[in-house]
């Protein structure tokens, strides 16, 4: 159960960040190009933009909460271009994508059942947890990182360090308790 909930977040979580594109399909519209930022985006810690991300939320629905914050590809900062935060509105049984581009945020609703997860507690920060992880057996460089609420453990929150996706033998991944930074599981795979 706890491996299909992990799952259901992860596959979620790509989901919500790849629904969504500024480009429009090529022949299919007359509009004029979208300008593209040659600006580099700005690595940051998974917290940055935490408290954004409850505003936006808000504004979609006043129940909402935030349930997840996402990131792939996490380098031993912790800070990544482009996290990805998920919202829950209980009263709409629906939920909201949000993720901040050069500081704004874009947003995308999705209806569907694996998307009612509890509230995120309070957490580490994603260089903290990264750190912890690296100190506890996550060598790989290609990294993601979820923090949400246990799926096992009521009131607790976790960040889920995967190496590799879990593609790979002896790929691991390791659940941190979000609030201490103890080590609560490790996967691995044979």
């Amino acid at each position: 159960m706890r491996a299909r909930k992990l799952a259901a977040a992860f596959l979620l979580a790509a989901a919500v960040g790849c629904g969504r594109s500024d480009a429009p399909a090529e022949g299919k519209s007359s509009e004029a190009p979208v300008e593209v930022s040659r600006t580099p985006l700005t690595p940051v810690l998974a917290k940055a933009h935490l408290t954004d991300a409850a505003t936006e939320a808000k504004k979609w629905r006043p129940d909402a909460v935030i349930t997840q914050v996402a990131g792939r590809r996490v380098p031993e900062d912790g800070k990544v271009a482009r996290w990805d935060y998920l919202a829950f509105s209980p009263s709409a049984k629906s939920c909201l994508g949000i993720m901040f581009i050069r500081g704004n945020p874009q947003t995308q609703e999705t209806r569907r059942e694996v998307c009612e997860f509890d509230a995120l507690g309070d957490i580490i920060d994603s260089d903290q947890a990264i750190k912890i992880a690296r100190s506890n057996g996550i060598t790989k460089p290609d990294v993601s990182m979820i923090a949400m609420a246990s799926p096992t453990r009521k009131g607790t929150s976790l960040w889920s360090v995967v190496e590799e996706g879990m593609r790979n033998p002896g790929n691991i991944t390791l659940d941190i308790d979000a609030a201490t930074g103890a080590v609560v599981n490790m996967m691995k795979n044979p």
